[in-house]
């Protein structure tokens, strides 16, 4: 993405952000157990931070906590690990986006 972002004759200073998303069905950080962890690009010793153009987000669906922290997040992820109707559904009617989304869903579920 950010290769394509500078091309020919374009200028490094007009690159957007770019985020990657890494939503994993698997323990992979060890060293903590929150289920999101953010990652940019640092200097190893000094932490200095290169960087803000790359960020990396890894969501780990099995460290979702059973008790919601009340963040956006939380919900998202927790219909993303849904794998019943009834949870889908309930979880629309707590949230707009997600009763958009679960509308979305079954829509393109239909055929």
């Amino acid at each position: 993405m950010l290769v394509e972002q500078v091309g020919i004759d374009k200028k490094y200073s007009n690159i957007k952000k770019c985020i990657g998303i890494n939503i994993l069905d698997f323990r992979y950080i060890n060293q903590t157990q929150r289920f999101h962890t953010v990652y940019h690009l640092r200097e190893d010793t000094e932490h200095i931070k290169y960087t803000d153009i790359m960020e990396i987000h890894i969501v780990e669906l099995p460290k979702l906590p059973k008790i919601n922290d009340g963040t956006a997040l939380y919900d998202w992820i927790r219909f993303i690990k849904s794998s019943d109707k009834e949870e889908f559904e309930m979880l629309a009617k707590e949230n707009d986006y997600l009763k958009t989304t679960y509308e979305t869903l079954e829509e393109i579920s239909a055929d």
